[in-house]
């Protein structure tokens, strides 16, 4: 695991416990470290929006709960000894290991200046951890496990929305039954805008065409995007009003052939360049 420099236990505007959040992490900037950790929870519901979608439906044994009594920090630059609560998930956990191994959760905080920092997190495609220093840390630590056994728990990245954006993007562990209405109403609206746009663009067929005459990965080489949110886009060292009779745009992440380079595109511009080139030797990987 990766250890994030600014975890921060969070509260709803009344004071109320929300959860946790693990900041900024290597994981965080394409969102892949997220799935496999809400695949283990079972979050991901199918067909569901918003709060549901990311809800955890059950609680793995590889997550667990406890306290260590000789966890070593530094305070004013000087090894100081305290006891800390902590949560942790693993999902390379097995029962040979004879249970979770805690030398790594003291020695990634060490550092930490004891004054400074009440809690300590890390987390990376395969699990998380948290550690509390103090009382208000350790008993919110404690009430976020009991909240994961009665699986009412929401998994997320916490750059999706705007109220949920913090200081960086990161992982959010939040208690669903006090996660605020509206912020959970923009989350649904997300999610929604999220599937209409891909569904317009699956009917354009792009995506499929590009699967059929490349590989089966080729859809990972774009994404699309509103029209109304790139009123113009650059072409040639200039930005240009796209001409289009679609409500959607495709950006490619990587060149393709040797006319689209990387960069906002068209469906009637993406179209013409696949059907004028000749179809490539279809691979089976990337």
């Amino acid at each position: 695991m990766q250890y994030t420099q600014h975890s921060e236990i969070v509260y709803t505007p009344d004071g109320e416990l929300l959860g946790v959040w693990l900041g900024h992490d290597h994981w965080t900037e394409h969102e892949i470290g997220i799935a496999p950790i809400q695949k283990a929870f079972l979050c991901n519901n199918k067909g569901s929006f918003g709060i549901l979608k990311r809800k955890i439906q059950r609680c793995p044994d590889e997550f667990g709960m406890g306290v260590i009594y000789n966890a070593v920090r530094k305070k004013n630059g000087r090894p100081h000894n305290s006891a800390a609560s902590y949560i942790f998930f693993d999902a390379n956990l097995t029962k040979r290991t004879g249970g979770i191994k805690l030398d790594w959760l003291t020695n990634m905080v060490k550092d930490i200046p004891l004054e400074e920092k009440p809690i300590a997190g890390a987390w990376s495609d395969s699990g998380f951890c948290v550690i509390g220093y103090d009382r208000k840390s350790s008993d919110a630590i404690f009430e976020i496990a009991k909240q994961f056994k009665r699986k009412n728990i929401v998994i997320m990245t916490s750059g999706q929305i705007e109220p949920l954006r913090f200081h960086m993007p990161g992982l959010l562990i939040a208690i669903a039954s006090v996660f605020p209405i509206e912020v959970a109403e923009q989350l649904q609206n997300y999610d929604a805008d999220k599937w209409e746009l891909h569904l317009e663009s699956e009917a354009t067929g792009i995506p499929g065409l590009l699967e059929e005459r490349f590989s089966r990965n080729a859809r990972q080489w774009v994404r699309a995007g509103w029209l109304k949110d790139h009123p113009t886009i650059p072409r040639n060292g200039n930005d240009i009003v796209p001409d289009t009779q679609y409500d959607v745009l495709f950006e490619f992440k990587t060149p393709l052939g040797g006319l689209i380079q990387p960069g906002w595109y068209t469906v009637e511009e993406v179209t013409d360049f696949l059907f004028l080139q000749p179809s490539p030797v279809k691979s089976s990987t990337y």
